[in-house]
């Protein structure tokens, strides 16, 4: 069968996160909780246009964390101020988490320096939007980006650090039509 879409390296960001802080139940049982990037960096990769380097700021993450306390749908918010000085651009991420003992320890613990989960460790994938910016940035906008997770503690106490590699879904053309989908 031909793969109807691909993925193609595009960005990455890295940043600083404050360890997660519960807010409260909510009535379907799940937990709401914060966490808030600090500051960050995003980089296109090699290759990747629109080429897109700046910072990553005022970065809110409302989690629903599931009553098993391992399935966690991440809702982030952040603004993006390139390095050129040109208009900022709202980044937003959707997605699930599915964490384990070794990625709590990190989130949770305000002293987790040292600890270290590569990408792949732990299932956490996103759909993340891009909004607004500068004309020059517009292809952003115009297409799916999902992003995979990265995490480890930090030396400052109460954050951790996160690592999200960000790829571009780009169609396939097949010689596929209605009706001829499955063998």
């Amino acid at each position: 069968m031909q793969p109807f879409a691909y993925l193609v390296p595009a960005l990455y960001l890295n940043g600083s996160v404050t360890i997660v802080l519960p807010l409260g139940n909510l009535s379907t049982g799940s937990q709401l909780s914060l966490g808030t990037l600090v500051e960050g960096e995003i980089r296109s990769e090699p290759g990747f246009e629109p080429a897109l380097s700046g910072k990553v700021k005022y970065g809110y993450d409302y989690t629903t964390v599931d009553p098993n306390e391992f399935v966690t749908r991440p809702d982030l918010t952040a603004t993006i101020f390139p390095d050129d000085g040109s208009t900022p651009i709202e980044l937003t991420w959707t997605g699930i988490q599915y964490g384990n003992a070794e990625l709590a320890s990190i989130t949770a613990d305000p002293t987790s320096s040292g600890k270290s989960l590569p990408y792949g460790s732990f299932y956490s994938i996103f759909n993340i939007v891009f909004r607004g910016g500068d004309a020059k940035y517009k292809d952003l906008q115009n297409y799916i980006y999902v992003g995979a997770e990265a995490v480890s503690g930090s030396d400052t106490s109460g954050e951790f650090l996160v690592g999200v590699k960000v790829m571009k879904v780009v169609p396939r053309k097949t010689n596929i039509t209605i009706g001829h989908e499955f063998p």
